[in-house]
């Protein structure tokens, strides 16, 4: 398990339990820690846009795939219905 995933499990933990005592200190906490993870994220900005760029090609791919798909029933379900008349 990673730091982070530890981090996060931490957190979770903490914030189900109801033994939250400074709510303020609390959030204070875990507004640090999103300051920290926006300031990863723009570190690596060109990665995550690569990362969405290609989430985004391949969704777009599955999307053609199936759309072709659909297209190629459809045109055997219309030649065989030809065929029948």
């Amino acid at each position: 398990m990673s730091t982070l995933d530890k981090v996060a499990e931490m957190l979770r933990k903490e914030q189900e339990s109801a033994d939250i005592d400074d709510i303020e200190a609390y959030l204070a906490k875990v507004a640090e820690v999103a300051e920290l993870c926006r300031a990863i994220r723009n570190d690596h900005k060109k990665e995550v846009a690569v990362l969405a760029s290609k989430r985004s090609r391949a969704k777009r791919q599955e999307r053609v795939k199936r759309a072709l798909e659909l297209l190629e029933a459809q045109e055997a379900q219309e030649l065989e219905e030809a065929q029948e008349s």
